[in-house]
């Protein structure tokens, strides 16, 4: 069993790298720029980089993320809106799924699900006004 997922995506507006490079470790060969966003790549990584996602949403980062299943877990998109941090479950082309517990989904999964996608607006508003 391994806790390495293959590889993680994370976007972020261009005015937020240093902020991100002081919590999550990369190089300059790991990003692409592409106009007023960045978008980080970062091979073998682990747990998806399930907890410096988190502080990287506490310190305020607005970001967009997509986590590569590992052996332990599913695949996930995350973000950070507002301090806030939001994951659901995705499968491997990264539509988002539902954990069935005793036949049917729960309230709190479906709310999180509306969460992610409410803030997942909000975050690629924010950046189109922000250049």
């Amino acid at each position: 069993m391994s806790d390495r997922s293959d590889y993680v995506e994370i976007t972020i507006h261009k005015d937020d790298i240093y902020k991100t490079e002081s919590i999550i470790d990369f190089e300059d060969d790991d990003v692409e720029y592409n106009r007023d966003l960045r978008e980080i790549t970062l091979e073998e990584v682990r747990y998806g980089l399930y907890e410096p996602l988190k502080e990287l949403a506490a310190a305020g980062v607005n970001f967009l993320a997509y986590s590569s299943a590992g052996d332990e877990y599913l695949a996930f998109k995350s973000l950070g809106y507002a301090g806030e941090y939001v994951e659901i479950f995705v499968n491997p082309d990264g539509d988002a799924i539902a954990v069935i517990h005793d036949g049917k989904v729960s309230e709190s999964e479906l709310e999180n699900y509306r969460k992610f996608r409410e803030y997942e607006d909000k975050i690629e508003k924010e950046w189109e006004n922000r250049k």
